[in-house]
């Protein structure tokens, strides 16, 4: 048992799995995502490619480039953090609209491209993606042998997918709850604060 635990497979599950689980943007966006049944397919799906396409680049060493380059970190950061108060912004003006109180998106579902620029953006544009997924994940999946890497890759991907499609399609279990305007405007208020905290912390080492 101890020998299987000590797998790349099983050590790629377990580095990636407590992460990605980690209250965030990305993950608050999912959760809206399964709540209002759209693209929930899509949206899981480009979440695990993304996570695969960074892990890759971690445990290969490419991506240590971002990380070690200090003028390429502070403009993700900056880019970052603008884009999280927009959002920020977004909801919290939705959450006193009418379209944020609408009970029955699906009614008139949106064009799949927002759902795609904005995950592009939530993962692209989060420094602690990169952290994450290249410096953290990756740097575990560094110390296996090269012929094991895929292994590791493939154990980080299986928690990444189990994770995103099950938040997915999961958060519609939830909807009931969800049928009043107050709900959805509570939900947004609250994704609005937690984008907002992101962005503090994005930007708040700059200011010193």
């Amino acid at each position: 048992m101890l020998i299987f635990a000590k797998t790349p497979l099983i050590q790629g599950f377990a580095a990636c799995a407590p992460l990605i689980m980690a209250v965030g943007a990305q993950n608050a966006f999912v959760i809206k995502q399964g709540l209002k049944g759209e693209h929930l397919f899509l949206t899981a799906t480009l979440c695990v490619v993304f996570d695969a396409l960074l892990i890759s680049l971690g445990v290969s060493s490419v991506g240590w480039f971002i990380i070690a380059n200090p003028k390429l970190a502070t403009t993700f950061k900056i880019a970052g953090a603008l884009f999280l108060v927009g959002y920020a912004l977004k909801s919290w003006v939705s959450a006193w609209s009418i379209q944020g109180m609408d009970i029955n998106p699906s009614n008139s579902p949106s064009s799949r491209w927002p759902t795609i620029l904005t995950l592009l953006a939530f993962t692209f544009l989060n420094p602690h993606t990169y952290v994450d997924t290249l410096l953290l994940i990756g740097s575990l999946g560094a110390q296996f042998p090269a012929e094991e890497h895929l292994a590791f890759i493939l154990g980080a991907v299986l928690a990444s997918g189990l994770w995103f499609y099950s938040l997915t399609y999961g958060a519609q279990f939830l909807t009931p709850y969800f049928k009043h305007w107050r709900t959805w405007q509570i939900l947004d208020i609250i994704i609005g604060i937690i984008m907002m905290a992101l962005a503090l912390n994005l930007i708040w080492p700059l200011l010193g």
